[in-house]
């Protein structure tokens, strides 16, 4: 919009459509680069004809030829040489407009909320997200890419929700919802060197049970680690001790007093502790989830694809 024309003059007169709109603008330029409606078509991705009605719509306007038809191409004439430095202009004011406006949005709304098991927040999202160290987790996301964010601890109401299914199952929730699978995390045995420098590792399984086992408690209530909880809760001691996030369970590993189980990918995150490749890998599901209300703001929806787009493209859960 210019500055100086009247409303009625900018939103035009009803009787036909404005010819100075952002998309005539961007096929004028378009037109320019190609040489041809054809060329500028297929960059646009729109119909030839369109772009021919446009550009008639202009002249008609101007009351004078912009273009001239050769077997070259469309060459400008002065008049359309003229327009044309003016259009690159407004389209250049527009999108600096608009990206403005975004970081005035982005600055002044609420930090999208994001819960997730704890280890995943601890581990993988806030690293990342708050850039305080080079992890070497291969979960990576763009520089600015996602708007501010607050990480809450798993099943806590958030804006996008990152949940853990059992394969197979469905994803419980009421009402209306979208989920995406974020991939599958896979757990082994895990020890810490300095218990392997005095103990034997197991060669199978069943043999953990032998073993001093560190619980994590959500082992011993989710079908995905029903394997585990018969042997962690099979001796007559049960687990050396119980806990309840994945941080505190890594630290007790640290200790050397015993075995757990964590993600496969324990020993890239700290070259402290091993991973004990016996038995198949136990696998559970992640899941985000979030509600069709929600992702109609544009700071959910922009966490909601470039978090989806880190985890699918990890190795480590894809």
């Amino acid at each position: 919009m210019l500055h100086g024309c009247s409303t009625k003059a900018c939103l035009g007169n009803g009787e036909e459509p404005m010819t100075t709109d952002l998309t005539t603008l961007r096929m004028l330029l378009a037109l320019s680069e190609g040489g041809s409606t054809y060329n500028a078509a297929a960059a646009l991705g729109v119909d030839a004809a369109t772009i021919s009605r446009r550009m008639a719509v202009l002249e008609r306007k101007a009351g004078v030829p912009l273009f001239v038809k050769r077997p070259t191409g469309t060459v400008f004439t002065d008049a359309g040489l003229k327009l044309l430095g003016t259009a690159e202009a407004a389209v250049v004011a527009v999108t600096n407009f608009d990206l403005l406006l975004e970081t005035i949005a982005n600055r002044h709304a609420k930090p999208v909320t994001i819960s997730a098991p704890e280890g995943i927040g601890s581990y993988l999202l806030t690293p990342q997200l708050a850039g305080f160290a080079d992890t070497p987790t291969p979960i990576r996301f763009p520089q600015d890419a996602l708007p501010q964010v607050s990480i809450l601890p798993m099943e806590s109401r958030a804006d996008i929700e990152i949940i853990l299914v059992h394969p197979g199952c469905d994803i419980h929730r009421q009402g209306e919802y979208k989920a995406r699978k974020l991939g599958v995390m896979r757990f082994l045995p895990v020890v810490a060197k300095s218990y392997l420098a005095k103990n034997d590792a197991p060669t199978n399984f069943r043999e953990l049970g032998k073993a001093p086992l560190l619980n994590h408690l959500i082992y011993s209530n989710h079908p995905s680690f029903a394997r585990w909880a018969d042997i962690a809760h099979g001796s007559a001691n049960g687990p050396l001790v119980n806990v309840s996030t994945s941080s505190a369970l890594h630290r007790a590993v640290l200790t050397g007093r015993g075995i757990a189980l964590l993600p496969d990918f324990s020993e890239e995150i700290d070259d402290l502790v091993a991973v004990l490749p016996i038995g198949e890998r136990i696998g559970i599901e992640l899941w985000a989830v979030a509600t069709p209300e929600s992702l109609k703001l544009p700071t959910i929806k922009r966490a909601w694809d470039v978090i989806g787009t880190a985890f699918v493209n990890s190795p480590w859960f894809n």
